[in-house]
This record gives structure tokens, sequence and C-alpha cells, in this order.
């Protein structure tokens, strides 16, 4: 009489995982055997390619991370690292390839025309906001001489402002006397809403050499902008393009 052996469920269990196991062993080494060594290699496997490529020295702002390249899908980053990786997402025809490679640094930016950074930190922090629309009389009986008293408060040694519109002054435009009758000891300097025109006191004036000391006009032209004079050659305060430049009207000390 045969005597049946009969397995428990656990050890039905057991002999499948181990059956399991030994198909996908089986499966790994002959993927590790084949001929594809793309893992080794850690280029991704894509499906789609990128709109935008970009080859070059890429400053990721990741822990001051250099890479080769970079891949844009529908305005997405789908690959960040060296350039071979980044090859697999080309398409003939379909991907926009820039190599900047030797040409320059490539950094990320903000989609912006013309922006003024550094210029919007200081109004915030330390300077004045002038309204487009502030005319003459606003500006000399109430936003500088608001300026001047923030200014005393804090101890500083310049007076910054920044947003006048030409059209709202023209037609009384103030002078560096108007400047000096508020505050004639500590410099001043009233940037325009363009940033190509500013106003000045005297005793900036001074320190850039534009009047001199004795009182009478110093240096009254500049290459590539205006310092405008009135009939008698003396500068009025208004300086235009490279003549409001704030660094030139701040001699360095020697």
């Amino acid at each position: 009489m045969k005597q049946t052996i009969r397995k428990s469920p656990a050890k039905k269990l057991l002999s499948s995982i181990a059956v399991s196991c030994s198909i996908t062993a089986a499966g790994m080494l002959a993927g590790c055997s084949s001929s594809d060594n793309s893992a080794k290699e850690d280029i991704p496997v894509v499906n789609t390619s990128a709109d935008l490529v970009v080859y070059g020295k890429i400053f990721t702002s990741e822990s001051g991370k250099i890479v080769e390249a970079f891949a844009v899908k529908d305005g997405k980053y789908v690959y960040v690292g060296d350039k071979k990786g980044a090859e697999v997402y080309v398409e003939a025809g379909k991907t926009e390839v820039v190599d900047y490679t030797d040409k320059g640094l490539v950094m990320p930016g903000c989609g912006n025309g013309h922006s003024h950074y550094m210029l919007g930190y200081a109004l915030k922090s330390i300077g004045t906001l002038i309204g487009l629309q502030d005319d003459s009389e606003k500006l000399l009986k109430e936003i500088v001489p608001a300026a001047v008293k923030k200014a005393r408060a804090e101890g500083a040694t310049s007076i910054f402002a920044q947003g006048w519109r030409l059209q709202s002054l023209e037609a009384n435009m103030p002078t560096r006397l108007d400047l000096d009758a508020i505050c004639s000891d500590i410099p001043i300097y009233l940037l325009d809403e363009e940033c190509h025109k500013a106003l000045a006191n005297t005793i900036l004036l001074k320190k850039a050499g534009i009047i001199k000391e004795d009182g009478t006009a110093g240096r009254t032209t500049l290459r590539g902008g205006e310092i405008v004079t009135d009939a008698d050659g003396m500068p009025t305060g208004l300086l235009k393009e490279q003549a409001q430049t704030y660094r030139a009207l701040i001699p360095r000390q020697r």
C-alpha cells in the first residue's frame, strides 16, 4: 500500500516562494549579462522627447552644483545632469538644442524684461518712494522733509529716494536750491522712475566736483550724460543719463 505524503499549507507557500525567487534571480542575471549596458551607465530610459535641451556649464542654484545639460518638456525640467544623459531626450525635428559649451555660464533667471533688484531692496530698507503723480509741491513740502527726518533719526549719511516722473515735475522742476532749503548738510539724491534722471542738492554736487567748494561751477560736461545748467552756467541739480550715475556722484575715497 502506497503511503501518500501531504504537504502542509505552510510548506506549499514556502515552495512557491522559492520557485518565484529562482525565476526572478534568473531574470536579473539575464538582464545583467545583456549587451544593453545602459543601466550601468545610469542613462535614463525615456518614452518622450524634450522640447528643449541645453548643453554647457550650467549652474543649478542647488548647493552650488554645476552640470553639463538639462532638458525641458512642457515648461518643466525633466532632466538635469550630464550631457550623455540629456542626449536621449533629443528627437530630430522636434527638440530644440542649444549648445552653450565653452561660451559662458548658464544659470537660472526670472522671466523679466528689465528689473533693478538691488534698487528695490535699497528703497524698501533705507530709501523713500516717490509716487508717479506726486508734483513738485508735494515733493518739497511732504516727501523730502519726511525723508530728511527719517535720515536724521537713523543717523544716515545720505538721503535716497526714487520714483518721480518728469511729466509730473517739469512744470516747476525742483532745483538744488529748493532741496538745500530743506536740507543742506546731508547729500540728497532723488532718482526718477526710469533711472535716467536725478535731482541732487548742493552738498552732493560738491562731493562730485560738479560745484566747487567756493560755490562756483565745477565740472559741467560729462560724456554720455548731461549736467543741466542755468543761464549763468551753474548746475541746477538736474542730472541726466550718465551724469546721474550714483557712483560718479560720490568720488572714491583715496
